[in-house]
């Protein structure tokens, strides 16, 4: 709709060509999906069709709420159905089980009843005035990174150890 309404068409050429020249330039690259993997951006394209074509491996970040909980296995069931590689699941906003209102078992349920695997954990952030360096070490302690990334990361093991 936001392609119609501002008249841009959008061309997977395009979106390769670019991927493949950014990917060049750097070891890691980060690719964001936007809204879920049905979302429409063209009459014939919706967002799964990207790591598709480019044979990426997703992670999805989740809120946790039990009634998100269906959302969320209607997600990674049209993911495996379309022949996406998942690579696993991160959990944003994690609350503890004592302030979750029953959604303690969120990472089990998802894991349960779905093939991902959670790779890691957001917690809630209890300071708002958080500095910038306590921010990174904080959202690190609870991501299995690696296995985000899929590769070693010899100087995290030395300094998150």
């Amino acid at each position: 709709a936001a392609s119609e309404i501002e008249k841009v068409y959008i061309d997977m050429n395009d979106i390769v060509n670019d991927y493949n020249i950014l990917s060049k330039s750097t070891e890691i690259l980060i690719t964001e999906g936007n809204g879920g993997l049905l979302t429409p951006l063209t009459d014939e394209l919706f967002t799964l069709h990207i790591p598709l074509m480019l044979k990426l491996p997703v992670v999805f970040v989740v809120n946790q709420s039990n009634d998100s909980l269906n959302a969320y296995l209607n997600e990674l069931s049209t993911a495996y159905k379309a022949g996406l590689e998942v690579a696993g699941v991160i959990i944003n906003k994690y609350k503890t089980a004592a302030k979750s209102g029953g959604a303690e078992n969120f990472s089990e349920l998802l894991e349960r009843f779905s093939k991902a695997k959670v790779l890691g954990r957001i917690n809630v952030l209890k300071n708002k005035s958080i500095k910038p360096d306590e921010l990174f070490t904080e959202i690190l302690s609870g991501l299995k990174l690696q296995e985000v990334l899929k590769m070693e990361i010899p100087k995290l093991d030395l300094c998150y150890s």
